[in-house]
């Protein structure tokens, strides 16, 4: 398969979260959805289908389709992250990277921060369960992707 073949059908969601040291996500799950886990800053364990990763400021991961995911904070760590839920066509060229922990380079993540800064989609910021509100850019001022960007 070429890189070609592969292409993102739809953002769903493009969400950053500030989480408290006492987060814990109890897990979900989506058919037919792609969802990265990048985390900004803090640090967080994540489970992917039964494999537990232990997340750095700067790691993803990848959840393919239907796993089985959930991430909490680390003692005494604040975990800030992106989250972003999409669809794609071609989908066989993300399985390297599915379920596993990987860091993106410094210019993939400012590539990253930046295309979501300026998507036309909404992007939203939350500190809380259900409490969304608009913001840009997607990462707050004095993040560690935000600096990047600049």
């Amino acid at each position: 398969m070429r890189a070609a073949d592969f292409q993102v059908s739809q953002v769903l969601v493009a969400i950053y979260q500030e989480k408290g040291s006492g987060y814990r996500f109890r897990g979900e799950r989506h058919a037919g959805i792609y969802e990265i886990f990048c985390l900004d800053r803090g640090r967080a364990y994540v489970r992917c289908d039964g494999r537990r990763f232990l997340a750095s400021p700067g790691d993803c991961i990848l959840y393919p389709p239907g796993a089985f995911h959930q991430h909490q904070a680390t003692k005494g760590h604040a975990p800030h992250y992106l989250t972003v839920a999409f669809t794609a066509r071609g989908g066989k060229m993300l399985l390297p990277l599915c379920g596993r922990r990987f860091v993106l380079p410094p210019a993939l993540r400012t590539l990253l921060a930046r295309a979501v800064a300026e998507s036309p989609e909404p992007v939203f910021r939350s500190s809380g369960p259900h409490r969304l509100r608009r913001r840009a850019p997607v990462f707050p001022r004095g993040s560690a992707v935000a600096a990047e960007a600049m």
